[in-house]
C-alpha cells in the first residue's frame, strides 16, 4: 500500500459504538451527492467485543469482502467489514489474499 498510515476517524460509529480506525492506503471517490471523499482501502479497528477489518474495495463483479466470505473462517461480513473475535477464528491467508488484491485493484 502507499505506507500512509493515519488514524482516520475518531467517535461514534454506525450502531453507536465508540471508534478508532486506522486506514492504509488513499483512495477517493465521488459521492452520489457529488462531493469527493479521501477514504482509505483497509483500515482496522477494535471494537469492545471484536475486531473488525474493513476492505475498501470493489470489481466489476462487487465487493471483494462479499466474494471472500465464506473462506474467511468464523468471522460476520459485511459488504466491505470483516469482524471477528479472535485471530484463531480468520483465515489469515484468505485475509491476506484479499488484502494483496484490494491494495493491487485500487492503487
Amino acid at each position: 500500500m502507499s505506507g500512509h498510515v493515519k488514524t482516520l476517524w475518531e467517535g461514534k460509529f454506525w450502531g453507536g459504538s465508540d471508534q478508532h480506525i486506522i486506514g492504509y492506503g488513499d483512495y477517493s471517490y465521488e459521492r452520489a451527492d457529488g462531493q469527493t471523499v479521501e477514504w482509505f482501502i483497509v483500515g482496522v479497528a477494535s471494537q469492545k467485543h471484536y475486531t473488525s477489518v474493513y476492505v475498501n474495495a470493489v470489481d466489476g463483479d462487487g465487493y471483494l469482502v462479499e466474494k471472500y466470505a465464506d473462506s474467511l473462517g468464523k468471522v460476520k461480513t459485511g459488504k466491505s467489514s470483516i469482524s471477528f473475535k479472535s485471530l484463531d477464528d480468520i483465515e489469515l491467508d484468505v485475509l491476506l489474499d484479499l488484502v494483496g488484491k484490494a491494495n493491487a485493484q485500487m492503487s
